[in-house]
């Protein structure tokens, strides 16, 4: 390639150049008049919608149409903003009572106590999406104060006796193969719970 058809080339290019430019600048022109076009659009059906009925009686029947439909369709968005944040909190609620119940395990007041923790205690903690609510009730499960059974307290309030080892009445011992065997064996088991009948 010589000078002579290179300096074409880039002469070429220059006006190429050029012409984007001006359609660039066109195109941004035409971009800029749409915009205040819509704000202008705007701006009417805004002082439609603030307009007095004295206002609105002056107006043409298009234009009246056209405000009733504008309105029609702030309701109808109004409407699905609605629904969908309305849809969005059940899924999340969902969700939580699936963790709440899983640490719950079925105990309907341990299950209140996380869900309280959740929503008060742990109010500060975002908890949008599926892990962070996982954490946010596992959190709210360890404070609940989980109480172990007091097996001394529980002896003294049974009158020394706790709930493993009261006498019901069922055991071998009481059973009429148990007391044929005692018998056999010599040994006098005394009374049962159910009384000995000799």
């Amino acid at each position: 390639m010589d000078l002579e058809q290179a300096l074409k080339e880039i002469e070429a290019l220059k006006a190429k150049n050029t012409e984007l430019e001006n359609n660039n600048t066109k195109t941004s022109s035409e971009l800029a008049d749409t915009k205040e076009r819509l704000r202008q659009r705007g701006e009417e059906f805004k002082k439609l919608r603030d307009m007095t009925e004295e206002d609105k009686k002056k107006l043409s029947d298009t234009e009246l149409n056209l405000l009733k439909r504008q309105e029609e369709l702030d309701e109808k968005a109004k409407g699905i903003e609605d629904a969908q944040a309305k849809f969005l909190q059940d899924q999340r609620n969902t969700i939580i009572d699936k963790y709440v119940n899983e640490h719950a395990r079925g105990n309907k007041d341990l299950a209140e106590k996380i869900r309280f923790n959740f929503d008060n205690t742990l109010k500060a903690v975002d908890a949008n999406d599926d892990a962070s609510i996982a954490k946010k009730a596992l959190s709210a499960f360890a404070l609940v104060k989980q109480e172990a059974p007091d097996l001394v307290k529980s002896a003294v309030n049974e009158g020394g006796r706790s709930d493993d080892s009261a006498i019901n009445g069922n055991g071998f011992a009481d059973s009429e193969a148990g007391k044929n065997l005692a018998g056999a064996m010599g040994l006098n088991l005394g009374k049962s719970a159910e009384g000995d009948k000799k």
